[in-house]
Formats: structure tokens, sequence, C-alpha cells
């Protein structure tokens, strides 16, 4: 009977796990042309990637990097804050917030900080890219 509650309560905690989306190595701002490519672990809780502008035409692919956490703006999952090497190409800091459950956050101090938010779909590149603007609202 032990045994039994044991393995219940074993393929309850790995159904559970299951249950809860992880960010893909690849991701589309939904409604937006660019996404996120490459997204890898680097070790220590520090993540790296691509904001990648392919389908976008005129932008240059620029590098992120930045830590995962918990609870990052207000999702009770995890998610990676990533900062983006794009201040050359678009005069802004950009840092992004990427949660596991589908939600991101755009960040720019020298816009007043929050300028986006939007939800996100696995993958990028071709049908994947569902809109035709550049992520940055305030770009457009």
């Amino acid at each position: 009977m032990l045994k039994t509650k044991l393995m219940s309560a074993l393929v309850l905690t790995v159904a559970g796990a299951a249950a809860q989306a992880a960010i893909p190595d690849a991701l589309t701002f939904d409604g937006y042309c660019d996404g996120i490519t490459g997204i890898t672990s680097q070790g220590g809780g520090i993540y790296a990637g691509t904001h990648d502008y392919t389908v976008c035409g005129g932008y240059t692919n620029t590098s992120m990097s930045g830590p995962f956490g918990r609870r990052l703006m207000g999702s009770s999952v995890g998610g990676v804050a990533a900062t983006d090497s794009s201040y050359t190409q678009f005069g802004a800091s950009f840092s992004y917030v990427v949660n596991e459950d589908g939600t991101w956050y755009l960040i720019a101090p020298e816009y007043g900080g929050l300028v986006n938010s939007g939800t996100w779909s696995p993958g990028y590149g071709g049908a994947d890219a569902k809109g035709s603007g550049l992520h940055p609202s305030f770009m457009k």
C-alpha cells in the first residue's frame, strides 16, 4: 500500500512538472516579425540567445543574455530576463522578460521603463512569424 501511494505521488509530481511549459530554444513574439532564437543555458542560471530579425528585413540580429528567474514581472512560473545588445541599432537599451507562461515584457529605461508586452509562440521564422511590425511598439 505504501509503495502504491509513493508511486502515485511520483506520477503526480512528474505530470505536474510536464504540464508546466518551458521556454523553447526559439520563439516568436506574437503579432510581430521578430523573435528569439538559440536560447540556451550557459550554466550558473545564465541564458543566452539571439534577438532574431531575419524575417523583418533591414535589421541586424543581436545577441542577448541574462539570468533565469522565478516570478519575473508577476508571473508565477520561471522565465529569462535578457538584455539585448541592439543599442547602436535603435538608440535604446532593451531588456526582455520572457516567461514560461507564454508572456513577455519589454523594458527600455530610455523610454520610461515598460514599453510593450504580449505573448509568444514556440518557433521562429517563416510561417511562425505571424505579424509584420517590429517588436518595440514605439518604433513603428
